[in-house]
């Protein structure tokens, strides 16, 4: 008489590892997705904010190495997924008035949108250019 097959047997001990080492996989997955995401949506705001001048002259970005703008202040330090990810730091950001009252609304315009800015760039100091007075 034959004797039955007997299914793969497995402890829970073993399973409880397999899924722990499973889910820890796809959170720095989806950690470093978010990052690199984050990298690429600071670089179109960069050069969105850039496109705009300022009614004083002064740069809209201040980049840490930019030599054109000496550094005065030390920067916050930048988060490490950023910095590994290659973004460069950035030590101060003026929001034009135009960019913050868009009449059209877009990613950027608005109180939640200069609140999206600032989440961007942890380490920059953020500011809206004041309106011009008449």
């Amino acid at each position: 008489m034959e004797t039955p097959s007997r299914w793969f047997q497995f402890k829970l001990a073993t399973l409880f590892v397999v899924m722990t080492v499973v889910c820890c996989w796809l959170g720095l997955t989806w950690k470093d997705r978010q990052a690199a995401q984050a990298v690429q949506e600071r670089a179109a705001v960069i050069q969105l904010l850039k496109s705009y001048k300022m009614t004083d002259g002064r740069p809209t970005v201040r980049m840490l190495h930019d030599p054109m703008h000496p550094r005065i202040l030390r920067p916050k330090p930048m988060p490490v997924e950023l910095a590994q990810l290659g973004a460069e730091p950035v030590i101060d950001i003026r929001v034009p008035s135009e960019v913050f009252r868009a009449s059209k609304p877009g990613p950027y315009t608005g109180l939640d949108g200069y609140l999206r800015i600032t989440s961007l760039f942890p380490e920059a100091s953020c500011s809206i250019e004041p309106l011009p007075t008449p």
